[in-house]
């Protein structure tokens, strides 16, 4: 899946945990503009983004977006090395 295509389905998790419209999500997106989106909401939206991105996100990436553009930024690199499998070099990938 390449970096677009991840974007997009970050921001698609985002709209379905919340009951949100994906066409208002955009990078400049903060937490206190979407409904719902407290505390537990974010809990709950990074368990669905690790398991529809098949990525682990750790505590400090969950806790550390600002926006949804920074979340995006923060998870690229992560899905980019879930993805690239046992043995690929390249970027974001362990030699």
């Amino acid at each position: 899946m390449d970096d677009a295509a991840t974007a997009d389905r970050i921001v698609e998790t985002i709209a379905e945990t919340f009951g949100a419209d994906p066409a208002r999500i955009t990078r400049a997106t903060v937490a206190d503009d979407v409904d719902g989106w407290d505390s537990l909401g974010h809990s709950i939206l990074m368990v669905r983004l690790s398991r529809r991105l098949g990525a682990e996100i750790d505590a400090w990436t969950a806790s550390e977006s600002r926006s949804v553009g920074h979340l995006i930024d923060l998870l690229l690199p992560l899905c980019r090395t879930a993805h690239a499998g046992p043995g690929s070099t390249g970027p974001g990938t362990a030699p």
